[in-house]
């Protein structure tokens, strides 16, 4: 029992050690490749790495996320169960969640549009300008 006791705390280790610099190293890593990639968009190479960090970046947040949902059950057990009259949210989530979120857009005319419909719609025609074509030319 001891032993598979510590496979599961080295595992822990493993998963979420330093998770949250762990997750910016790769986000870092992703607008990189994606930077390079909107410069050449038909590299394969730069393609098939971008998916990889997709995937690794996706990965780490999840892992982020279930750690910082975990801590943040341990605090709400401390603190004893208030019922929904009291939310704690931990500030750790609070942050990500504000992440997650595009509050406002600065389009090409370099008018700022914080309605999220506008926002919506601007980029989507952002993308289908620079994507039309190239699917077109295949």
């Amino acid at each position: 029992m001891c032993g598979s006791r510590w496979v599961f705390l080295s595992s822990n280790l493993q998963n979420y050690s330093n998770i949250s610099k762990r997750v910016l190293e790769a986000r870092e890593e992703l607008v990189c490749v994606q930077a390079r990639l909107f410069t050449s968009p038909v590299d394969e190479d730069l393609c098939t790495e971008e998916k990889l960090l997709v995937q690794k970046y996706i990965e780490l947040r999840n892992a982020e996320e279930s750690f910082i949902k975990q801590r943040s059950r341990v605090k709400w057990l401390a603190l004893g169960d208030w019922g929904p009259q009291h939310e704690i949210f931990s500030p750790e989530a609070m942050h990500s969640q504000s992440q997650d979120t595009i509050v406002s857009f600065q389009n090409d005319a370099g008018v700022i549009l914080e309605d999220p419909g506008e926002v919506k719609c601007d980029i989507l025609a952002y993308y289908q300008c620079c994507w039309v074509p190239l699917l077109l030319t295949k």
